[in-house]
């Protein structure tokens, strides 16, 4: 690699140091590495791949299957929701990092999201008690809301829950992961599909 060739690129290796290199030093780098079989071009490479924590970010939204009539506590509220792809392919780790609960109802109700990196094989059906056990080794995170934490749009209520910062990872084959929504009090929705969860996170290469 000659000092004119566009090292440029190779800096990002050094960005999240702080460290600002001009081209004369990155090829004198270069030539050092050069000289054991590598380069800073597949420097860059290994560190693009391996070490892009939290580089890339998804968010999904899932509209909840809720029905006509007061819920219990301890109810499941719809029934296992699918988040496609939260991760970039099985078995690779990222960040929850956010969810926004829409209630177009304006129930403004305790709720519970448990997030499973696995599809859960346990009975989950609207109105009936939420029982985990049969997947509790599949649960990697799960948020409280609370009444004090909607805010009132209108006739609407949004909980804007951000910075969960929950360490994650999903076991199926396109990274998918799983979440259901329990009631802690009692809301009637007043018909169907009146919530509305979008989930963000950020993968790891």
């Amino acid at each position: 690699m000659s000092y004119n060739s566009d090292i440029a690129a190779y800096a990002a290796i050094f960005k999240d140091t702080g460290t600002v290199l001009s081209d004369y030093e990155l090829w004198l780098i270069n030539q050092s590495l050069s000289s054991s079989g590598t380069s800073l071009a597949s420097l860059l490479a290994y560190y693009t791949a391996g070490f892009n924590t939290g580089g890339f970010q998804v968010s999904k939204t899932n509209t909840i299957a809720t029905s006509n009539g007061a819920y219990t506590a301890v109810d499941c509220i719809g029934t296992i929701n699918i988040i496609s792809a939260a991760m970039r392919a099985q078995n690779k780790t990222g960040i929850w990092q956010s969810a926004m609960l829409i209630d177009l109802a304006n129930q403004q109700a305790d709720l519970k999201i448990t997030l499973f990196n696995d599809l859960p094989v346990g009975t989950y059906t609207d109105k009936t008690t939420t029982d985990i056990t049969t997947d509790i080794s599949k649960v990697c995170g799960v948020i409280t809301i609370t009444a004090a934490d909607y805010i009132t749009i209108g006739d609407n209520a949004i909980v804007p829950y951000n910075a969960i910062a929950q360490c994650v990872n999903s076991v199926q084959a396109a990274g998918n992961m799983y979440f259901l929504v329990t009631a802690v009090s009692t809301p009637d929705y007043g018909g169907a599909n009146k919530l509305i969860v979008n989930t963000g996170f950020l993968q790891n290469a």
